[in-house]
């Protein structure tokens, strides 16, 4: 098996999107974990 890394593109978005499923990458949240550490979790999934 071998996969192949693109830079994202605004076209490939919703590639990515697909690759994380409904539920995004990390438990709902798309980009504020390494921004603010595990508070994440006590957050509700709509504040992330």
């Amino acid at each position: 098996m071998g996969f192949t890394i693109h830079p994202l593109t605004p076209d490939l978005w919703p590639a990515l999107e697909d690759l994380f499923g409904p539920a995004g990458a990390v438990n709902g949240c798309w980009c504020m974990h390494g921004r603010i550490g595990a508070a994440y979790r006590r957050r509700p999934r709509g504040e992330n």
